[in-house]
């Protein structure tokens, strides 16, 4: 967000490099399953003991959710209180994208510590 709105990102960019180029990319950031098993290997992660924390739905919760990781939103950044309990309201529904839908959702990172 710049000033309270949302800017275009990479894909916008990557859509006119393809139809430029003639050429279909490979996409290996978030939330590509490519770059989590290769983030698995790399680092001997297991999806089971992994959690995947960010404040983007259809990126850092969308790449957790691909990767079989438990996700957790934290409401420091993109995604507001708001956009998160409609978007998890849908999912519960059947009627969302569920691969937005985070396991937890915390005010900030410091929820995950115990005082």
């Amino acid at each position: 967000r710049v000033g309270g709105r949302l800017m275009p990102e990479n894909g916008s960019q990557l859509a006119a490099l393809e139809a430029a180029s003639g050429c279909k990319s490979i996409i290996a950031g978030k939330p590509s399953k490519l770059l989590v098993e290769t983030l698995a290997i790399k680092y001997g992660l297991s999806p089971s003991r992994t959690v995947m924390v960010g404040d983007r739905l259809d990126t850092d919760i969308a790449f957790g959710r691909i990767g079989e990781l438990t996700t957790v939103l934290v409401l420091t950044g993109v995604t507001t209180k708001q956009e998160a309990e409609s978007l998890i309201s849908d999912g519960w529904k059947g009627t969302g994208d569920t691969l937005q839908v985070p396991h937890f959702v915390l005010d900030s990172i410091t929820g995950l510590v115990e005082d």
